[in-house]
């Protein structure tokens, strides 16, 4: 596998809101929101030469109000891909899935997103 041998890179975040909202003031139910959020990525460099895999899953409390790759009440899996082509040419695709934690009561069921991204990157 890879010219160099496949690497395995594990990161992670946590985070804890110490002041949250009451459930009801973000709609997920009753009581006090909660506080913890997480998350952990599993990528393996080198696959295959200039081939890096990842894996992304996080957990998003209701309470966590500022984020700008997460949003509130929210869970999230989601698989990378990266090919460096050449040194000018990247091309990147993601296939990910969130979905809500915690319904409030007059929810028909969870609010779910699918979505599906690639990018093309020429350096010049």
């Amino acid at each position: 596998m890879g010219q160099g041998g496949t690497k395995f890179r594990l990161g992670g975040e946590i985070g804890w809101a110490p002041d949250t909202p009451r459930r009801e003031a973000v709609n997920s139910g009753t009581g006090e929101a909660d506080a913890l959020s997480w998350q952990a990525s599993f990528s393996f460099m080198d696959v295959l030469p200039d081939h890096d895999f990842g894996i992304v899953y996080g957990r998003v409390a209701d309470g966590w109000l500022l984020s700008s790759d997460f949003r509130p009440n929210d869970e999230l899996l989601e698989a990378r891909w990266v090919w460096q082509a050449s040194k000018a040419w990247q091309i990147d695709a993601r296939i990910r899935r969130r979905e809500e934690i915690d319904l409030p009561a007059s929810a028909a069921g969870p609010r779910r997103d699918d979505d599906v991204y690639a990018r093309a990157t020429w350096k010049f």
